[in-house]
This record gives structure tokens, C-alpha cells and sequence, in this order.
């Protein structure tokens, strides 16, 4: 991307209320939404960003879609490629035809060195984590730091470790999940509306400041009615 287009791809991302900091790296196919935070010498290939998701300093990302009010945090690595195993040699420079130096060496790209990756909403990955591509993390989820993701995560989950495993489920009910889910997969509400629900001090409950899961249900029902009643739609 040459300096010209970078100037006006960082005007549009600010238009858009989207902090990228210029050390950050990014290609054509990534894609911003709005409220997004990049922070310094993140490297971004084709890369889809969700309503107000963030991704902390260092991170590598490529072939990912992330979806709204994620947190990616400090030197997270998503997608990191894979290496033909049961061929003559490892090396790139038999099936990667982008890379110049080695052209004369490429014959043919019948191998898919990254897959995507899906990352769903409000997800919470931790510092230094590592998420092999290919895989899904559920919306909700929270991935501890310094943990390596090598298979599918299960929604409104908490895990932890090398490779990542399930410690347990956010809350104690499951029903909540389908109605926190109202809220965090919405991409309708405008930033006045997510404002305006803020400082009713929605966001800031959690099933605990409740005496019970079936309060905090009923909580979180009556704010989706009174988006309902105000046309504001939920997923």
C-alpha cells in the first residue's frame, strides 16, 4: 500500500471514530468497522474488525474475522499457517508464489497454508496468546494469557493453557447467554444508543449483583424490551 493510499485509508478509519496507529501494518482486505483501536506495530492481513473490537500492541493477525466488542490484547499471534508435513521439504518456497525471491522455485499452490479464522463477539483474548488458523472461538468466550488455541472453543466459555482447555462457563445459568447474545452480536444499535444504555450502567452488571441467574435474566430482558419499544432491534 503506497503513501497516498495509506493518508486516505487513515482519514475513512478516522471518519469512522477508528484509532489505528501509524506503525501499524495492514493490507487491502482488511477491513474496519467502526470504534475499532489498533495499537502499535500490529500486522494485519485480510483481517475483518467488528463494531468497537480492539487489538492491543504487537499483535499478528492473518485470515481472521472478528466480531463486535472483542478485546484482542498485547502480542497475540491469530493464524499462524501451516507447513505441508508429508512433503519432500517444509520450506515456502515450493507453494507460496508471492514471495519474489524465491519465484523460480515456485510450481504450483495446491496447498491452503491459512485458513480462516473465526473469532466471535466479545471475546477476550489474552496477552501473548496463540490461536491456530482454522479454528472458532464462540462469542462471549475468554481465552487466558499465554494460552495456545488449537482446536474450536465453546461459547460463553473460560480457558486457560498449552493447548487451551475449557476451565468453565462464564455464568451459572445458561440461559443468560441467549440474552447477553441480544446485545453483543448486535450491529444496529448506533454509538448514541450504545451511549445512552451505558450510562443506565447496563454494561457494568453482571450476574453476581444479583441474588440470583434468574434476576440478572429479567435484567437483561427488560432493557431488551425497552429497546424493542424505542425500534432499536436486537439480534
Amino acid at each position: 500500500m503506497n503513501i497516498f493510499k495509506k493518508l486516505l485509508k487513515t482519514i475513512i478509519l478516522r471518519i469512522n471514530g477508528n484509532i489505528v496507529k501509524s506503525s501499524v501494518v495492514f493490507d487491502e482486505k482488511t477491513k474496519f468497522s467502526i470504534g475499532n483501536y489498533v495499537g502499535n506495530d500490529c500486522e494485519l492481513y485480510s483481517v475483518k474488525i467488528g463494531i468497537y473490537s480492539y487489538i492491543n500492541s504487537g499483535c499478528c493477525i492473518d485470515n481472521a474475522v472478528i466480531g463486535g466488542f472483542s478485546c484482542i490484547g498485547r502480542n497475540v499471534i491469530i493464524g499462524l499457517g501451516q507447513h505441508p508435513v508429508d512433503r519432500v521439504l517444509f520450506h515456502r518456497m515450493f507453494y507460496a508464489s508471492g514471495i519474489g525471491v524465491w519465484k523460480k522455485f515456485f510450481f504450483e499452490n495446491n496447498f491452503s497454508e491459512v485458513k480462516e479464522t473465526k473469532i466471535g463477539s466479545d471475546v477476550w483474548i489474552g496477552a501473548g496468546s496463540m490461536v491456530m488458523d482454522g479454528v472458532e472461538i464462540g462469542n462471549g468466550t475468554l481465552v487466558a494469557a499465554g494460552s495456545v488455541v488449537t482446536k474450536n472453543l465453546d461459547e460463553y466459555s473460560i480457558y486457560a493453557g498449552v493447548p487451551a482447555k475449557k476451565i468453565k462457563n462464564r455464568f451459572k445459568n445458561d440461559d443468560v447467554k441467549k440474552y447477553i447474545s441480544d446485545f453483543n452480536t448486535s450491529s444496529l444499535m448506533s454509538a448514541d444508543d450504545i451511549c445512552n444504555l451505558a450510562k443506565t450502567g447496563f454494561f457494568n452488571k453482571g450476574e453476581n449483583d444479583f441474588e440470583n441467574s434468574q434476576d440478572f435474566i429479567d435484567f437483561l430482558e427488560s432493557k431488551r424490551v425497552f429497546l424493542e419499544k424505542n425500534n432499536f432491534t436486537v439480534n
